[in-house]
């Protein structure tokens, strides 16, 4: 059984966010349990972390619709075998991964037909199975049942529902597919065709990306794709993602002031310290609190305003690590401004963001909704305290201290209603915690041996790739 690991980004490719950390990590948990795993990913220009010379081109692939001819060149990471690269410079060639631009049908619509076609030159067999992941790669399941009618297992991994490729009714007819198929096929939304809408009708199999999660996108965080949850929720499942134990490991992050493991804890103070003096924050024995996220409103980013406008006489230190648009990072740096012990860091830093994760005592996550998270498992590994609100995969990964302690479970302040007051009294609750310096330590050292490995959830994902094929 071979498995085609289907996605729009990949670390150290590519990455705006964790489905490029989790498209890293599974397909090499994946291989460690003796599967053939191809990940089939676009090349985009200005890839981070890796260098392209290693890469060799393996021929083309092209692609007919509506007598225009598209092809993709096919590119494979010598260093990685199986990692497979689509290179179109027309369609990736771009300045950002996704953007606003108005023919993203086109440029994702044809990395599925170039995925299909790259998995076809390959090797196809009866008992392969394709995994899609977001809207981006959905189309998939739909074009190999009505344009290649191959009856391949599909299994579609749901990121976050928010995002789902909605794009006008026309956007068929220049993909190749016959207007019928608009209402027959149900691909219809609300008058436009919703890619991630036909990944669900027409996958096998659908899961999200923790067991919380699939409880919330059925009844209030569907946007607007409640009622298709629930109609086919007979093939949802719900599966928390992991950390790669190796790339995050503070014994051996190299990218970090000073590696520690927990029998010398202390050498975390070393990393508060020199991130402070790197910042000249003037409280060096105060506690820092840390925020690495992409700043839109799912993130809580009005509830975080209004923390560093309290913060300001409070005797703590904030470092904040993210990108968004223009205006909502200036609304932040005009926020932090007055106050010397707040920095922000604008933009997303792989080595800045692993220092803040071995300096910082508590990370903030105050999401109005969470699919997953991986900033908690992270900054639990890193030897800190998370700060939560009770939602999705925070909700199945972190417990609150003062419950007691939960198997399998980073301790941490864990609150339910997305309001400030409630974030407020977390951070109280934190403040408090700081002050007890043998139970905050102990919680650190606990939360440092906690297994997030991929081991367990890879291990599922083998069990719905060889689980009987479920039918829309």
């Amino acid at each position: 059984m071979k498995i085609f690991y289907i996605t729009s980004e990949v670390y150290p490719y590519s990455k705006t966010g964790g489905l490029a950390d989790v498209s890293a990590a599974l397909p090499k948990a994946i291989k460690k349990l003796g599967y053939d795993v191809f990940i089939i990913t676009p090349y985009y220009e200005g890839f981070i972390g890796c260098d392209c010379s290693l890469f060799t081109n393996k021929e083309k692939v092209s692609i007919d619709i509506n007598s225009q001819k598209y092809e993709f060149e096919i590119w494979e990471d010598a260093k990685n075998p199986g990692i497979f690269f689509l290179r179109n410079e027309f369609l990736f060639g771009r300045k950002e991964i996704y953007g606003d631009y108005i023919d993203n049908y086109m440029r994702f619509g044809l990395l599925c037909y170039g995925a299909i076609e790259l998995a076809l030159k390959i090797g196809v067999s009866k008992k392969d199975v394709f995994h899609l992941n977001d809207w981006q790669t959905s189309l998939v399941a739909f074009l190999l049942r009505y344009r290649y009618k191959l009856n391949n297992k599909t299994l579609l991994t749901i990121h976050n529902i928010a995002y789902q490729g909605i794009f006008p009714k026309n956007s068929l007819l220049h993909l190749g597919i016959k207007e019928e198929c608009f209402y027959d096929c149900e691909l219809e939304y609300f008058g436009d065709i919703n890619f991630l809408k036909a990944g669900i009708i027409y996958s096998s199999r659908v899961n999200t990306v923790s067991k919380s999660y699939l409880e919330e996108i059925g009844e209030f965080f569907g946007f607007g794709l409640e009622g298709v949850v629930q109609k086919y929720k007979h093939k949802f499942s719900g599966i928390i993602n992991g950390l790669d134990d190796e790339a995050w490991n503070p014994a051996l992050d190299k990218k970090i002031y000073k590696k520690f493991v927990i029998e010398k804890f202390d050498a975390k103070t070393q990393n508060r310290k020199a991130l402070q003096k790197e910042l000249n924050f003037k409280k060096s024995n105060a506690p820092l609190y840390g925020i690495i996220t992409r700043l839109v409103a799912q993130k809580g980013i009005n509830e975080i305003l209004q923390l560093i406008e309290f913060i300001k006489n409070i005797d703590v230190n904030f470092v904040l690590v993210g990108d968004g648009d223009e205006e909502v990072k200036r609304r932040f740096k005009e926020a932090m401004e007055s106050n010397k012990n707040c920095h922000f860091y604008d933009g997303y830093s792989d080595e800045i963001s692993r220092k803040v994760y071995a300096s910082m005592d508590f990370l903030i996550m105050p999401s109005l909704y969470e699919p997953c998270g991986l900033n908690q498992m992270i900054a639990s590994r890193y030897g800190a305290v998370p700060i939560v609100r009770k939602t999705g995969g925070l909700k199945d990964s972190v417990c609150d201290y003062r419950d007691g302690e939960k198997s399998g479970l980073a301790q941490g302040i864990v609150y339910e209603k997305s309001d400030f007051n409630s974030l407020l009294e977390a951070f109280v609750a934190s403040l408090a915690l700081f002050c007890d310096r043998l139970k905050f330590e102990k919680i650190c050292k606990k939360n440092m041996k906690i297994d997030f490995g991929w081991r367990k959830s890879a291990k599922e994902y083998v069990k719905i790739y060889k689980s009987p094929k479920e039918e829309s």
